[in-house]
């Protein structure tokens, strides 16, 4: 799985805003399905993490240092569980840049 990038990251975040506005909508199509069910099988502090920043109603009012500081990590543990949650998402979803795409698929070609 390529790392994600600034652009990547932006693109998910906007994709789970637009999952978050269909939830609060009670607009339950298939996508918000696969981001649900994907969520679930996340590990527990990703899912924790995802839940809370992207797909709960307050989600919007939810700051990064108040995530962290309630679950008790540091920072650089939130961000890197974060952006792995986030790197799942743009996998299944396949939000990745097409050079990422290119580079992925050569690497999944080599295994």
């Amino acid at each position: 799985m390529p790392s994600l990038d600034k652009n990547t990251e932006k693109r998910v975040v906007s994709f789970l805003r637009e999952i978050n506005l269909m939830l609060v909508l009670e607009r339950h199509t298939d996508e918000v399905k696969r981001i649900k069910d994907l969520v679930e099988r996340m590990p527990a502090l990703e899912r924790e993490i995802i839940n809370r920043k992207y797909l709960d109603k307050e989600a919007d009012y939810v700051r990064h240092y108040e995530i962290y500081r309630d679950l008790m990590i540091s920072e650089g543990h939130y961000a890197k569980v974060r952006l792995r949650g986030l790197q799942k998402i743009a996998a299944e979803f396949g939000l990745f840049d097409a050079a990422e795409k290119k580079v992925c698929g050569q690497l999944s070609s080599n295994f």
